[in-house]
């Protein structure tokens, strides 16, 4: 069976307000890439503001880190490594290559049966460890599902300054917040192996 662990209080006070003020707080002051369909789709560049659009259902914003369009806080990044240290000491793992770190940030919207089925998915399709850390508490979740996508296996609630480890390999998806702001840092890591092919 595909594991999935769940840890709460993974950094300090002054580090989570740090991340909060940045990605939330100073949302507008980014540059984000804004996504009509934040699963399977790529971005239209859009600069700051993300505050002032009205996003359709299933629409998100997203910052890659590193990001080629903004630079980003040093301060910012090194909290970052702190979170992926965290992970491979719960994981008792070496994680050579990161794959993909990302921001999501999707503001209030009413996911239907359909939508959360839509959106559905995995991140790579080769073997890796995926995190989702929580910057923020809200009501959106996170589903994770069995590998024929029939079956919840365990839901996953926004609260901030939680992480969500899990097998790259597990169907999930991810539910806005219907009233606010959702914010996670989404990040896909490998081990090095003889044979690792990075797709």
């Amino acid at each position: 069976m595909k594991e999935y662990k769940v840890y709460d209080d993974i950094l300090n006070k002054e580090s989570l307000k740090t991340l909060q003020e940045y990605f939330l707080k100073g949302q507008d002051e980014l540059e984000w890439f804004y996504l009509e369909k934040i699963v399977g789709s790529k971005g239209e560049r859009f600069f700051k503001s993300p505050s002032l659009i009205e996003t359709k259902v299933g629409a998100g914003f997203v910052i890659s880190i590193p990001s080629e369009n903004i630079q980003i806080d040093k301060k910012i990044l090194s909290i970052i490594d702190e979170i992926k240290s965290c992970v491979e000491q719960k994981t008792s793992k070496k994680y050579v290559y990161t794959l993909r770190t990302k921001i999501n940030l999707t503001k209030a919207q009413t996911f239907t049966d359909t939508d959360i089925i839509n959106a559905i998915h995995l991140d790579r399709q080769t073997e890796h460890t995926s995190y989702i850390f929580y910057i923020n508490t809200n009501n959106g979740y996170t589903l994770l599902y069995n590998d024929d996508k029939t079956e919840i296996l365990q839901k996953v609630d926004c609260v901030e300054n939680r992480i969500l480890i899990f097998d790259g390999l597990i169907p999930h998806a991810g539910v806005p917040s219907k009233n606010e702001d959702k914010c996670v840092i989404n990040c896909n890591l490998i081990e090095k192996t003889i044979n690792t092919k990075l797709i």
